[in-house]
């Protein structure tokens, strides 16, 4: 079974106690089983999935997107990281155009 801390918890039971009517929209007993599970799934995708997800920033069709549109997509959108991290990221990976290839991008960030 996975654990989370007791802050973890207290925000999952006040995230999910109430809706904007105050009406209970489902326990956290209820939940817990299914955050546990979901925690649990070491299968977050394949690299083919990633690259279809990265085809919405791909205006051109040609398999890459622009260095400045990943920087601003990974810097406002979603689960923000700073911009440093960005750089890290995307090091290596930009070619002489300013593009990256969508697909050898996914694959170096899966090999970890």
């Amino acid at each position: 079974m996975c654990d989370f801390t007791e802050d973890q918890t207290a925000e999952f039971k006040e995230a999910f106690q109430l809706n904007e009517m105050n009406v209970k929209v489902l326990d956290f007993e209820h939940l817990l089983p299914i955050l546990q599970m979901v925690a649990k799934n070491k299968d977050q995708g394949t690299c083919e999935d990633y690259v279809e997800g990265l085809q919405v920033f791909d205006r051109e069709g040609n398999g890459t997107v622009m260095g400045v549109e990943f920087w601003l997509v990974f810097v406002t959108l979603g689960e923000k990281i700073t911009e440093e991290e960005v750089e890290v990221l995307v090091a290596g990976n930009e070619g002489s155009n300013g593009c990256i290839d969508n697909e050898a991008f996914v694959r170096h960030i899966l090999s970890g």
